[in-house]
């Protein structure tokens, strides 16, 4: 590893989104509470009567979903239901409705974006020691004996069983941050009556979401990160309550060897980091596990077929390229 020069950005607060708030109402206080989830830094920002105190033990209980979905679909958790599947003879398992659910709406996605986003990249992204950050530059021989089996096709799901054909593996990197935070909206959104929780923020790592209405009335102006300068903006979008951003970039997760940036965000099709000028691509939309696997694939489709399928699908799109160090960005809403 010495020949690499590896660079590794963990998001937190500032790192892939910026939050610019206010609270004007002394009675409503502003909280925020972080802990490191699912390999990243998750956030959460309540405006709530409660004392801190009593704040913090809604935000625990709130994290404890998150931590819940990690160990059941963790893919290095030895007792995940994940790892189960990845690394066992079997090529049928038992499914329960929630990983149901989710595998569905990843197989929608891979259809929806002619296999852009694909969850069968297991082997891809461990041969390039993404999985662990044991950053490597794998061989070709090497992938295409990995791309063998990656084919969001290979899943079939019937009832209450998965099928994975061709000695698939998977891995939910690409939606399960965004399933996690609408689930943890979802129980604070309730808590609004029973404790006084109005509005709030729940980030993971670039995949966010708000609710509720600010004590001051202002907007929900969320700041995409600059790609290239750490801890810069370099636009600014505004939510509204129940909306949801997710942005994926070329900077999250990365190594650079004789010059040449070799980030996370994988082909399906040919097994190699993303080269199509995309540095960050940024999805709004109502769901933010739709937001977080939709920001993945436009980001393999690339600027126009991205920007296409955007429009059918009716969903904000902000792309950010670089050609010769010159960065640009398109807005498919301004």
């Amino acid at each position: 590893m010495k020949a690499f020069s590896i660079m590794k950005i963990i998001p937190l607060l500032i790192a892939t989104l910026l939050i610019l708030s206010s609270c004007g109402n002394s009675k409503i206080h502003r909280y925020s509470f972080s802990r490191f989830l699912m390999n990243t830094y998750f956030e959460i920002i309540l405006y709530t009567t409660l004392s801190e105190n009593e704040a913090n033990k809604k935000a625990n209980e709130t994290f404890a979903i998150a931590e819940r979905l990690e160990e059941k679909y963790s893919a290095t958790h030895s007792n995940s239901i994940l790892y189960l599947w990845n690394n066992s003879n079997k090529k049928k398992f038992d499914i329960d409705k929630e990983s149901f659910g989710i595998i569905s709406d990843a197989i929608k996605v891979s259809k929806d974006t002619s296999g852009a986003f694909d969850i069968t990249v297991y082997p891809l992204i461990k041969v390039w020691g993404f999985l662990n950050q044991e950053y490597r530059l794998p061989s070709l021989i090497e992938i295409k004996d990995k791309l063998k089996r990656v084919n969001y096709k290979n899943i079939v799901l019937k009832k209450n069983k998965i099928i994975l054909a061709k000695n698939s593996q998977l891995d939910l990197g690409g939606i399960l941050k965004g399933y996690a935070v609408d689930r943890m909206v979802e129980y604070l959104s309730s808590q609004a009556m029973p404790a006084g929780i109005t509005a709030g923020i729940v980030n993971a790592g670039g995949n966010l979401k708000v609710f509720g209405t600010k004590p001051d009335n202002s907007a929900w102006n969320i700041g995409i990160r600059h790609p290239r300068k750490s801890g810069e903006i370099i636009d600014i979008v505004n939510l509204k309550s129940g909306e949801s951003i997710s942005t994926s970039g070329d900077y999250e997760r990365f190594f650079i060897t004789n010059s040449i940036r070799y980030h996370h965000i994988l082909n399906p099709k040919n097994g190699y980091p993303v080269q199509n000028g995309c540095i960050s691509v940024s999805v709004i939309s109502s769901s933010a596990e739709l937001s977080d696997a939709y920001s993945t694939a436009f980001f393999v489709m690339g600027k126009e077929r991205a920007f296409k399928l955007a429009r059918k699908k009716r969903v904000q799109l902000i792309v950010i390229t670089e050609k010769d160090g010159v960065l640009e960005i398109t807005n498919n809403f301004k």
